[in-house]
């Protein structure tokens, strides 16, 4: 069984990029992900999980994209992404988006951490490679269809 905690502005679990860990995978054996964070302008290939994974704007707009269909999410509102539906996401900018994500069970913060040490090895100029993305991916339950949206 996890132990309570407390975690103040500004903390985190654990480290993790950009954003802050509110609960993982240790703290809540394994049940469900919460993380906070500024999503930059841009977003994911289109991908689909073995997991569920929701996602709450808190402030700023997102593009969402559930299989084929687009829309735009502001502050307040919710997507639901369910396991095993295509989806993706992307920041237009040009200012951060602040959003609240959750994923259950478990197991996505460790996709976010080896997709940030890939992206953060690359050089201003370099672009991520779908492929490079797509092993990062199936090594945590997911799958990437195609590139991300082009904002």
């Amino acid at each position: 069984m996890s132990e309570p905690y407390i975690l103040r502005a500004g903390e985190s679990v654990r480290p993790l990029g950009p954003s802050r860990l509110l609960v993982d995978g240790g703290t809540s054996g394994g049940r469900l992900t919460l993380y906070e964070g500024h999503l930059p302008v841009g977003g994911p290939p289109l991908h689909v999980h073995d997991f569920d994974e929701v996602i709450l704007v808190v402030e700023g707009r997102i593009i969402v994209q559930l299989g084929d269909q687009r829309d735009e999410l502001g502050s307040g509102d919710f997507a639901w992404l369910a396991a095993g539906h295509a989806h993706t996401f992307a920041n237009p900018g040009p200012d951060p988006v602040h959003a609240l994500g959750l994923a259950v069970p478990s197991g996505i913060e460790d996709l976010f951490a080896e997709r940030g040490e890939y992206l953060g090895s690359l050089t201003a100029d370099q672009q991520p490679d779908l492929g490079s993305m797509a092993d990062i991916y199936a090594r945590h339950a997911s799958r990437v269809l195609g590139p991300p949206i082009d904002v």
